[in-house]
């Protein structure tokens, strides 16, 4: 092979990856190579992996990946991506597999060529390597188990060609494929779950027939409820359940995003345990650094950036079927960014739904800005629990707690009268700074409801930032 290239190294392994894919050498076709879209790429890609992305040289990048925990990987894998001539319009990335302890070579391989296969088919015209490093995180361990047939790997494993270049099968258009549209024709039904009874007790559930019906008859729909009326839990699974019990379990793909990564898990957990499911099998997610789907994954919930990620490699988001922007009253950049894109995607992609969900009743904007196309609307009525107001100097006369002083006074030091209980609180709030956290007032506050509650239900504790959370 070498010799075939003069000695040229970066030729050798180009002409090896079109024998790997089985597709023609077309560089005698003078297609432009777009020199600005590797530099674009590199940017965002500083950004989502942060110091697990490495930039090696002009034409080469190296990522550390973070696929989902498994016993079958090696603890550390590495992808190292080679800006191919050409790019984005012919090759994917020249891909290298490292990964410590070894992976087998016919594995390796085995992940480069699906990998390969998979980028010419959706992912060219545009950046590759964000879609690229995305699909093998998701794939690598199915790959792992299940490496596919050698005959597919004979002739690059052994160092030669089962049959020349002229002879492979011919690449598809230089263009960006055409996308296949989602095939709805009714297959085998899937039996419906039975529905518990903490699922009915719902405000949701009264209103389960007319989601299901407004996200068949619109394009876009606005789903607005309270706070607790179990929109974000079930409404997911309102269209999953309907697209399953129709047969269109090989067609499904539900996005479903959230604004935080702890909302992302929280419901892909609580959804799962609903279904009586592990995370990862009907019911996933992937947040930033972290994925937990499989082949059987139909409902996905992300954060917004991954989603805007996913548009980085895949504008048109191939296969996917609905896709729920949760929380939108919460006006972000990245959520009104997002919706920009969706109404685009609505424009290209005549087979996708957008359900947007809001705590507020005040839809009229968003049914505004898509009236381009149809729009459908459900309102879920919450539910109201008592809530009664504990202030704090009840908490310090209940608790005896009184915080030690941490500044002296400029006029006169305070000292605490024993004698006098609404003095000592008076002194005690004079004390306090509401810019250091006191632990152990919050402690002794945790204690008192304890005491008041007979140790039934959870307790919820704000703090400002992830540090106080791991060290206390």
């Amino acid at each position: 092979m070498l010799i075939s290239v003069e000695g040229d190294e970066y030729l050798a392994a180009e002409r090896l990856v079109y024998h790997l894919l089985d597709v023609e050498d077309q560089q005698d076709d003078q297609t432009c190579e777009e020199e600005g879209i590797w530099n674009e790429e590199q940017t965002p890609l500083t950004e989502i992996y942060g110091s697990r992305f490495e930039v090696i040289g002009p034409t080469t990048c190296r990522i550390r990946l973070s696929p989902a925990s498994s016993q079958l990987l090696p603890r550390t894998i590495k992808l190292e991506l080679v800006k191919p001539r050409g790019y984005p319009h012919l090759l994917p990335p020249h891909l290298v597999l490292s990964s410590e302890p070894k992976l087998p070579s016919h594995v390796r391989l085995s992940v480069i060529r699906q990998a390969g296969l998979h980028a010419l088919e959706t992912l060219r015209g545009s950046g590759m390597v964000w879609g690229l490093t995305d699909w093998i995180e998701e794939n690598i361990e199915r790959i792992v188990r299940h490496p596919g047939r050698l005959s597919d790997l004979d002739g690059v494993v052994s160092g030669g060609f089962s049959r020349t270049l002229q002879q492979s099968k011919p690449m598809v258009s230089n263009q960006l494929q055409k996308r296949e549209p989602v095939d709805w024709t009714p297959r085998s039904p899937v039996a419906e779950l039975s529905i518990s009874a903490s699922r009915k007790s719902l405000p949701a559930w009264t209103h389960r027939d007319d989601v299901v019906s407004a996200c068949r008859n619109h394009r876009v729909v606005v789903v607005t409820g309270e706070t607790g009326s179990g929109k974000s839990t079930q409404v997911p699974q309102y269209l999953l359940d309907d697209l399953l019990s129709r047969g269109l379990a090989h067609a499904v793909d539900i996005i479903c995003t959230q604004p935080r990564r702890i909302s992302a898990l929280g419901l892909a957990d609580r959804v799962s345990e609903e279904r009586g499911e592990k995370v990862g099998t009907t019911v996933g997610y992937s947040i930033r650094g972290e994925t937990k789907v499989s082949t059987d994954t139909k409902l996905r919930f992300v954060t917004t950036g991954v989603l805007l990620r996913r548009f980085l490699g895949d504008p048109d988001l191939n296969g996917v079927t609905h896709i729920l922007v949760d929380e939108i009253h919460e006006r972000t950049v990245d959520g009104d960014f997002l919706l920009l894109l969706l109404k685009d995607l609505l424009f290209k992609r005549k087979d996708i739904i957008v359900i947007l969900m809001s705590a507020t009743v005040e839809a009229e904007e968003y049914a505004k800005y898509f009236s381009q196309f149809t729009v459908g609307r459900v309102h879920i009525n919450g539910r109201t629990f008592p809530v009664r107001d504990i202030f704090l100097e009840s908490i310090l006369m209940s608790t005896g707690y009184r915080p030690s002083l941490r500044k002296p006074k400029k006029d006169h030091e305070i000292e605490y009268d024993a004698g006098n209980e609404l003095g000592g609180i008076r002194d005690a709030l004079n004390i306090l700074d509401e810019g250091v956290l006191d632990y152990e007032l919050i402690a002794k506050t945790v204690e008192l409801i304890f005491q008041d509650d007979h140790g039934e239900g959870a307790v919820l504790i704000f703090l400002p930032g992830i540090p106080d959370l791991n060290l206390h």
